[in-house]
């Protein structure tokens, strides 16, 4: 279907059909500005992330138009929907969003580095300019034109070319993986959905693109009444700084919702529908409904032990490359990336430099770890998403109770001797938690969980398990504990050393667990969950 004709449908659409639909958009489009209303930086991130499935309720409300000509649509259910599925959908949105993320980071590292080696002299004469005229060493006017100046320098070199770079990126992506949450709707989620949204792509991004340009002045005109109207009640009424944001944001909302929102996403839905129709496959013969749990004997596994293979080869790669990336090569190589921006923005504060360098370190290291080995990442996350409610939180209950259990022998075996020392590695973690809480949520809970299982049960467990479990388990749980205690005994302090003790217990517990589950994703779910109550606690008591 040409994108006029997709136009021209969506607009009939959304005439006939604006009575049921806008109060849902109105809805969902509302509940989105909730974390823009949330002073704490911290808590709009976690609820920013939280609400992300709500966005649903607009897909499933325009299919139903689309295929029963809005008989089933029911506002309050439809508005609900991303709420009510929220454990169904919220891994798909957050890996799909995560992902983005990621390949920003890495963007805006990569030009900024680019940028500091061919400008490096400018930019280092703008930031002096600029320290220059803030503590006052030049003349004032003077100063102003030249700060002016030094500032407009920044933002050109690198500003400018990373928003430029971080919008043709996401522009991109999201051509290319368009239809990923539509295909939530027929029980496809996660990586496989976006493989297949990749997969219906080819060939279309082009037209996809001119349709979404289509909508491109209604946009701007959302933007223009927002900023017309905005203006004009904040001067006839004086509601004050917040007022004026707490309004605008709302105005904003509502605006777009009833100048193009609703049929722009009537057009995406007719474009997505249409676009099925034509493929040669169809998909209920190939794709299963994710909705229901799958018995775990419809899990590949290997030679009947584990569930993610490991061939030899895969082996070799972990033991040979993964490893010395992991246990030097990472930081070796990110700390020079560091200390160029260390220079050319004169950062200081440590805290702020090792909280970040801790984000970027983990995070690429599960990136490289991903890619390398993605069918032992899949096979986790398939096995995981075969378990029930019931028995996920049964394993929640009874994992973190043995760990929990664990945790406390070892810090018995510590008190036992007594060192007058407490853990340098928690000490530095509760440190950067409170000063730096966002790279450090992702860093704590998601990043270093699934990296350090992957290395040290994945890699360095399934590597000495051939010697048999048990060494397996100890040398596995040994490394781990070593791990967490090193850069401070490296430095020096061998008190450090019996600190080791409740992180190998914990350690030794999750190898002892993939032994006895045979996939590694119950260490890595316990490992996730174990760290996020303990930055509860950091946060919160």
């Amino acid at each position: 279907m040409r994108n006029i004709d997709i136009v021209y449908r969506s607009k009939e659409m959304m005439i006939q059909y604006k009575k049921i639909l806008i109060p849902i958009f109105l809805f969902i489009s509302l509940v989105g500005v909730i974390p823009s209303l949330i002073s704490n930086s911290l808590l709009t991130l976690i609820a920013s992330i939280l609400i992300m499935p709500a966005a649903q309720g607009c897909i499933t409300s325009s299919l139903k138009v689309y295929r029963d000509s809005g008989e089933t649509v029911e506002t309050y259910e439809d508005g609900l929907y991303g709420f009510k599925n929220w454990t169904k959908l919220f891994g798909t949105y957050f890996t799909y969003n995560f992902i983005k993320f990621v390949i920003f980071l890495i963007e805006v590292i990569l030009v900024t580095t680019l940028v500091y080696i061919v400008f490096g002299d400018q930019l280092m004469e703008a930031v002096e300019m600029i320290n220059q005229t803030s503590y006052g060493f030049l003349d004032y006017d003077y100063a102003l034109v030249s700060a002016l100046g030094a500032i407009f320098t920044v933002l050109a070199m690198i500003v400018l070319p990373n928003i430029i770079v971080i919008i043709i990126t996401n522009i991109v992506f999201d051509l290319y993986f368009f239809p990923t949450f539509y295909l939530l709707e027929d029980g496809v989620k996660g990586f496989e959905a976006m493989g297949i949204a990749k997969r219906l792509m080819k060939g279309k991004k082009k037209q996809l693109f001119l349709l979404k340009l289509s909508f491109f002045g209604w946009m701007v005109l959302a933007y223009i009444l927002t900023v017309i109207i905005g203006t004009v009640v904040s001067m006839l009424i004086p509601i004050g700084d917040n007022g004026t944001f707490l309004f605008t944001i709302i105005l904003s909302a509502i605006i777009s919702v009833l100048v193009y929102r609703v049929r722009y996403q009537l057009a995406m839905t007719i474009f997505y529908k249409e676009m099925v129709r034509e493929d040669t496959i169809e998909m209920d013969d190939h794709y299963y409904d994710y909705g229901e749990p799958r018995s775990t004997e419809e899990l590949p596994r290997e030679n009947d032990d584990f569930y993610e293979t490991f061939s030899n080869k895969q082996l070799i790669m972990g033991v040979g490359l993964y490893l010395p990336l992991y246990f030097i090569g990472a930081t070796f190589l990110l700390s020079i990336v560091f200390a160029f921006f260390m220079n050319a923005f004169g950062w200081t504060d440590m805290d702020f430099i090792n909280s970040w360098f801790n984000f970027v370190v983990d995070g690429t290291l599960l990136i490289v770890a991903f890619f390398m080995f993605k069918d032992v990442f899949r096979s986790a996350w398939r096995y995981f998403r075969s378990l029930s409610l019931k028995e996920i939180g049964k394993l929640t209950l009874a994992g973190y109770g043995l760990t929990y259990v664990v945790m406390v022998a070892g810090n018995i075996v510590v008190n036992i001797f007594d060192l007058g020392s407490e853990s340098a590695n928690q000490v530095a973690i509760e440190g950067l938690m409170h000063n730096f809480p966002i790279p450090m949520l992702f860093a704590t809970i998601v990043f270093a969980p699934l990296v350090e299982e992957f290395v040290f049960r994945g890699i360095i467990f399934r590597a000495m398990r051939r010697f048999g479990p048990v060494l397996a388990i100890l040398v596995s749980g040994f490394l781990f504990g070593f791990i967490h205690v090193s850069r401070a005994v490296f430095a020096g302090d061998l008190s450090q050393f019996i600190q080791i003790a409740p992180y190998m217990f914990m350690g030794c517990l999750f190898a002892f667990l993939y032994e006895k589950t045979k996939s590694i994703a119950v260490p890595m779910y316990l490992h996730v969950f174990s760290n996020l109550i303990s930055v509860l606690v950091i946060l919160f008591i």
